[in-house]
């Protein structure tokens, strides 16, 4: 039995809900989607388990349709869904109730499934979300189902579901595959085949590093012997990055703004970047560090770098003089435009820190 795991998609399907930028990462998003779906055509995988995060709210019956058509174009792939923290209609019951035409499983609620599948000798049981499920769903209600056949369990979370480390006391059940979907990362071992993909978008720049699904086989090899082999697969077509710039008194603005656009180029323009920068400035960065957020796919800056020493210079010099060396700082060839707003930078602080050192 072939099989892939994904969970925590994301999926927001309502063309006319958000802006521009909004739209269009939703569309990126529901293209990686479809790029799984295609892997699991192209390379005849039997059952796709989505456990959780499908949607990042709660579907309309409009978006169900949609997917539900995308389902229906894989002919030979089983499908399970699960409801997840976020997705989870108020009513469970509303997703499992949707006239699925893909003929897609969907565990919803807090209610333990088994649904067994003849033509893989294979036994899927589920559960979908509710914030008790665990409290409910005791390990011991999740005994082993038909003798003989390949056992796979699928839930929306471990315990609370709030740490990854809870997968090293879950209790040895007897499944050969436990999908999870809760948000992070978990690489299961023989002893406990525990595997949750974590998010398949990343969302933040705190996310795991790498976005993407499960993929693996599940084949019966004998009397009480099934052997389980998975792999991580990549498929995001962005990931949140951190550029980390160290800086230095020589270091003038444009070298910053060279420095960045090379990593940028070397990472993949397609990455959100956020520039953190550290070290000693040079007046130029100091003055315009803020323009360096302006940079195609920079979405965030923190400044970390240590001002008490051009502050104390500013103050030991005049105003005329410091402005100059700040110029000399600038790109000579840069536009009119770019000068003349780096001017207007460099004159307002340098009079705000000799006001300040007037009044002191």
């Amino acid at each position: 039995m072939k099989f892939v795991h994904l969970s925590d998609v994301g999926l927001d399907l309502r063309r006319e809900e958000a802006d521009v930028e909004t739209l269009k990462r939703n569309k990126e998003i529901e293209e990686d989607f479809l790029n799984v779906l295609r892997v699991c055509r192209d390379e005849d995988v039997d059952v796709l388990f989505i456990t959780g995060g499908l949607f990042n709210h709660v579907p309309t019956e409009p978006e169900l349709d949609a997917v539900d058509e995308y389902f229906e174009t894989m002919r030979t792939t089983r499908i399970f869904l699960l409801t997840g923290r976020g997705d989870a209609p108020s009513v469970p019951a509303i997703a499992a109730a949707h006239s699925w035409r893909s003929g897609t499983t969907v565990f919803a609620g807090d209610t333990i499934q088994r649904i067994f599948l003849s033509r893989l000798n294979m036994e899927v049981t589920g559960v979908g979300y509710n914030a008790r499920t665990w409290e409910k769903v005791k390990p011991e209600t999740l005994g082993r189902g038909k003798k003989g056949t390949l056992q796979v369990l699928v839930l929306p979370f471990i315990g609370s579901g709030e740490a990854a480390e809870e997968a090293a006391t879950f209790p040895k059940l007897p499944f050969d595959y436990i999908g999870i979907g809760q948000g992070m990362m978990m690489q299961g071992t023989e002893e406990k085949p525990v595997y949750a993909p974590g998010r398949f978008e990343p969302i933040t720049f705190t996310s795991q590093l790498q976005h993407g699904y499960y993929i693996g086989t599940l084949e019966h090899k004998g009397r009480n012997k099934n052997e389980l082999h998975v792999e991580f697969r990549k498929a995001a077509k962005r990931e949140y990055v951190s550029l980390m710039i160290n800086c230095t008194e020589e270091f003038a603005y444009e070298e910053a703004v060279e420095k960045i656009r090379g990593a940028i180029a070397e990472n993949g323009n397609d990455n959100i970047y956020r520039v953190v920068l550290k070290g000693q400035p040079s007046l130029s960065l100091y003055f315009m560090k803020d323009r360096l957020q302006e940079i195609e796919g920079v979405s965030e800056l923190i400044d970390e770098t240590n001002t008490t020493k051009i502050l104390e210079d500013l103050k030991k010099n005049h105003v005329d003089e410091a402005v100059a060396r700040f110029m000399e700082d600038l790109p000579a060839d840069g536009d009119a435009e770019l000068r003349k707003k780096a001017l207007d930078y460099g004159v307002q602080a340098l009079l705000e820190s000799n006001e300040q050192e007037e009044d002191s």
